[in-house]
């Protein structure tokens, strides 16, 4: 690795003297962000910088994976939606943030696909959840109304190149980028992830069901991305 930064004229090596996590290539850089939340309205493209709207991952078909029958489509009407609540690896691990989001909504009229994570046998679900310790996030997107997430990259590209709006708790580093960027642009709104109330989560979270232009809008980004 030494050899390799050398090369490239980086830090040799990474200490906490010596923190330099910027590896910028002189002749190529390619990085994964919507064209709809990018910064091209504030900022030119560097040279040497290629976008690319999303590195979506495309999931092995699980066929052994199936929602339970209250949660399919079918049995659903216009005011019970679907939601999927994704908080990452770190954000899952917070057992007492999970709670408090699954307490928030456990009266809400609405279903909800809770991906639980590795302590998933400390988290409590209520009746209008389905959830497990890792569930396959590409064939679930299709099917949701909205998702409530962390605001991570992965969750954030792929959610928007299925045009699904988004309501993002974030945690630290590019989440809170990307939670401001959402909600500037029109395709979801941020919330306190320390601070909400009950009220305040499903208030919002109704209004982004609500939210016909919002709708309209993250279609027409999932459109021009796939």
């Amino acid at each position: 690795m030494n050899w390799l930064n050398q090369q490239l004229g980086y830090n040799e090596e990474i200490s906490e003297d010596n923190l330099d996590l910027t590896f910028l290539s002189p002749y190529l850089n390619i990085y994964g962000y919507p064209e709809e939340l990018d910064y091209s309205d504030k900022a030119k493209l560097p040279e040497h910088f290629i976008r690319i709207d999303t590195f979506c991952r495309t999931e092995i078909s699980d066929s052994s994976f199936s929602l339970p029958e209250e949660f399919q489509r079918s049995k659903l009407t216009a005011n019970i939606r679907l939601i999927y609540v994704s908080m990452g690896s770190f954000g899952s691990a917070n057992i007492g943030l999970m709670q408090r989001i699954i307490d928030a909504i456990a009266n809400s009229p609405h279903k909800f696909i809770i991906s639980m994570g590795l302590y998933h046998q400390q988290i409590r679900l209520a009746l209008n959840m389905f959830g497990q310790p890792y569930l396959p996030q590409t064939q679930i997107l299709p099917l949701l109304d909205m998702v409530i997430t962390h605001g991570g990259n992965n969750t954030v590209t792929e959610t928007m190149s299925f045009g699904k709006p988004m309501l993002i708790l974030p945690l630290y580093t590019d989440q809170l980028d990307n939670a401001q960027r959402v909600e500037e642009c029109g395709y979801g709104h941020r919330i306190d992830t320390y601070r909400f109330t009950t009220t305040e989560l499903n208030r919002m979270i109704d209004d982004i069901l609500d939210d016909r232009m919002m709708a309209e809008r993250c279609e027409r980004a999932m459109l021009r991305i796939q």
